[in-house]
């Protein structure tokens, strides 16, 4: 009898330290978790930024943001001109197949260069999942519109290989 209860403690400790150091690991997160992990670990990331030139009227840049504590990367790529500026952040995996991508475009009712103008934002998320494609409004609304999500997929993919297309960028990777 006591050797049992010796034994089934024995066994108790031991899933409890194996789940302990499992919960150690680099973990896999994915969606909107990214988002919330970069939020609450930003100092964690080293910064690296670059100008691109080229791809609107005002210009833009873009921010590396790397770890070696965890998993993925951050890409934020800012596009600016007259009427708005937009923002499009990728979340990667370490080999920058995107994970989840948050786009915020900044609309201007007038020029920005007149005072007093008005902004209207629009946002939405898209999530990457293996070879499923989602996308959804500020709102967690999904957008099902198949014709939408594409032409917004093409899109956001179309801005991020021509913002790495930049010589700094890839010097930063390889």
């Amino acid at each position: 009898m006591k050797n049992s209860i010796k034994t089934g403690i024995i066994l108790i400790i031991c899933l409890a330290i194996s789940s302990c150091s499992l919960n150690f690991q680099k973990q896999q997160l994915e969606g909107f978790d990214l988002e919330n992990d970069f939020e609450k670990n930003s100092s964690l990331f080293l910064k690296d930024t670059f100008n691109v030139a080229g791809y609107s009227t005002e210009g833009g840049e873009i921010i590396v943001y790397q770890s070696n504590k965890k998993n993925y990367k951050v890409l934020d790529v800012w596009l600016y001109d007259e009427i708005g500026k937009r923002n499009t952040r990728y979340y990667t995996d370490v080999d920058f197949n995107f994970k989840l991508v948050v786009q915020n475009i900044y609309l201007y009712d007038k020029p920005a260069y007149l005072s007093g103008y008005k902004t209207k934002i629009l946002k939405h998320y898209f999530i990457y999942k293996d070879t499923l494609f989602s996308m959804y409004t500020n709102n967690n609304e999904e957008i099902r519109n198949e014709e939408i999500k594409l032409k917004k997929r093409k899109n956001i993919e179309i801005i991020f290989k021509n913002a790495t297309e930049n010589q700094q960028f890839k010097k930063l990777i390889n």
